[in-house]
């Protein structure tokens, strides 16, 4: 079972008895029963029963969707997975107002297209929307799905019947949206847009010498940042005492390529090591400082690599098993592949050498991946 998923700005987590009451209010709003198809008010224990309903069951994988302060944002799930027919009905229900058209709904859909098309080997997944919530169809058209039948008068809301227009995307769909959205990107000029919609430019300076030390312990921090999201304050995933990268492998990545500061505006926000070699490229360390992340910083920083070496046609990098912000990250936000899994029993080609530190420090293993710009 999944108990947790990460992304940008969201968190997907298993669901919980306690979410109830917040379930119960929204359910039982009219705007949001209209949404939902649902037929009355829900209360308290009427919740706490379909939250346990779809926790037990084995056809179907349920979140609670929440932001990184653990607020809960709303609920998606695959519903009724029939893994011999390759196919499952998706849903997402981002109940509040206030938390409509900021992404959140995108971003879960867009974990859970992976989830289905990828772990879960499906070909094709299905929603279905009630006619008369228009928002919700120009919604999913975006996301890539399309209209394939309508089962007319086919809910009853308020003593009317109403259509129920049946979308779906295939597999192949979603690969080719996925890797057209990774080429051209979203923020091709690097300008991140505030709510307010003012805009603030990420740049990338060269390390001078006198940033360097700032930067070391920067890219520590970020990096303990994640591994005690996952462990706790477990220390045997730490390459030294109380860092789960060293200072030393910093600065050996440091010394062998090309290394940058992130510039939010004016604010230094992280940093990135690359490495190129005609027309391959390693993306080295790419980091951004907790207190920012979920901005889309670490996004228009690649941009900006990918601007300055248009003669790089393959990118490679490596991360943790355990880091799943960072998997959903290069894989949904940055269009590269996995093509790759290293171990004790299958060691990285370049270091044979290092599979026993890699057993010691990352025994779930590591991940390589690809990018290949056509």
């Amino acid at each position: 079972m999944i108990r947790e998923i990460r992304g940008e700005r969201i968190i997907l987590r298993e669901q919980r008895d306690g979410d109830a009451p917040y379930f119960a209010y929204w359910f039982s709003q009219p705007d949001v029963m209209f949404r939902c198809a649902f037929e009355k008010p829900v209360d308290t224990e009427e919740a706490r029963r379909y939250i346990n309903e779809y926790h037990r069951s084995d056809d179907s994988l349920w979140f609670t969707v929440t932001d990184p302060e653990g607020n809960i944002i709303g609920e998606t799930g695959l519903l009724r997975m029939f893994p011999a027919w390759h196919q499952t009905d998706l849903t997402v229900i981002i109940p509040d107002p206030e938390n409509r058209r900021r992404g959140y709904g995108t971003e879960a859909v867009s974990i859970m297209l992976d989830l289905a098309f990828g772990k879960y080997d499906m070909h094709r997944v299905s929603v279905g929307v009630v006619a008369i919530n228009t928002e919700a169809l120009d919604f999913y058209a975006k996301m890539g799905f399309r209209r394939e039948g309508i089962l007319e008068e086919a809910y009853l809301y308020d003593g009317k019947y109403s259509d129920f227009v049946m979308m779906r995307i295939l597999r192949h769909e979603w690969q080719s949206r996925t890797e057209k959205l990774a080429q051209d990107g979203d923020r091709e000029t690097g300008e991140i847009k505030s709510a307010d919609g003012e805009g603030e430019k990420v740049r990338l300076l060269p390390l001078e010498p006198c940033d360097r030390e700032q930067f070391i312990l920067d890219n520590q921090r970020a990096f303990n940042f994640g591994a005690l999201e996952e462990f706790g304050r477990r220390d045997d995933h730490f390459e030294e005492p109380g860092e789960i990268i060293s200072r030393e492998t910093i600065e050996e990545s440091i010394d062998s390529g090309e290394a940058y500061l992130i510039m939010y505006g004016e604010q230094k926000a992280g940093g990135a090591v690359i490495r190129t070699d005609g027309d391959r490229g390693d993306l080295d360390l790419l980091f951004v400082s907790p207190e920012i992340h979920s901005r889309g910083i670490g996004f228009a920083a690649w941009r900006e690599i990918e601007r300055l070496h248009p003669e790089v046609r393959a990118w490679e990098t490596v991360t943790p098993y355990f880091e799943k912000r960072n998997i959903h990250f290069y894989v949904n936000r940055c269009g590269f592949h996995i093509v790759e899994f290293y171990n004790s029993r299958h060691p990285d080609p370049n270091d044979p050498d290092g599979g026993d530190d890699l057993n010691d420090q990352f025994p779930e293993g590591m991940f390589r991946f690809e990018k290949r710009i056509r």
